[in-house]
């Protein structure tokens, strides 16, 4: 089996690729600030847009901001199909683990050990059943990563079912 290595090209290589002119000083920081918003697909499809036509120096910069906002209304149509999808995924993930650990909030057991200075390794199973300690460990990763405070307080006291598995902003 091989393995294919992909080569991340940055940004302004492909812009440079994309131009056919040197651009002044002030195009260069209208560019800059383009690639802080506008997407590296856009500036590819750019690329391949002016090689199967001229495009007049001023309409260059024009040409990829159409391309990102027509890339922005496409991904934006799909947005309830990823929204239902992950969802399901969650709603499906929250089901199993309540059916493998006998009941929905079985991950408190973690939060709450956590809390009390234990660490992921005094974890080897989950209300007597036995768990990897990979799954513990990226529980405990969770937590970790929870920088809302706003998610901390939703997973943070009693009464709690599957707050860990809904989506939090972070």
């Amino acid at each position: 089996m091989s393995s294919i290595t992909k080569r991340h090209v940055p940004t302004s290589q492909l812009l440079g690729e994309y131009l056919t002119f040197v651009p002044t000083p002030q195009q260069v920081d209208h560019f800059k600030a383009d690639m802080r918003t506008l997407s590296r697909d856009s500036i590819r499809e750019g690329v391949q847009v002016r090689a199967l036509q001229q495009i007049p120096i001023p309409e260059q910069r024009l040409v990829i901001h159409r391309i990102y906002t027509r890339k922005v209304k496409e991904f934006s149509s799909i947005y309830p199909f990823v929204f239902a999808v992950e969802n399901a995924l969650r709603s499906v993930l929250a089901d199993y683990l309540e059916e493998r650990f006998g009941r929905m909030e079985w991950w408190t057991l973690i939060r709450n050990a956590r809390q009390n200075g234990q660490t992921y390794t005094a974890f080897p199973n989950i209300l007597g059943t036995p768990v990897n300690p990979a799954f513990v460990k990226a529980v405990w990763r969770v937590f970790d990563n929870m920088v809302s405070q706003q998610h901390i307080n939703n997973v943070t006291g009693n009464n709690k079912t599957d707050e860990l598995l809904l989506p939090y902003p972070g």
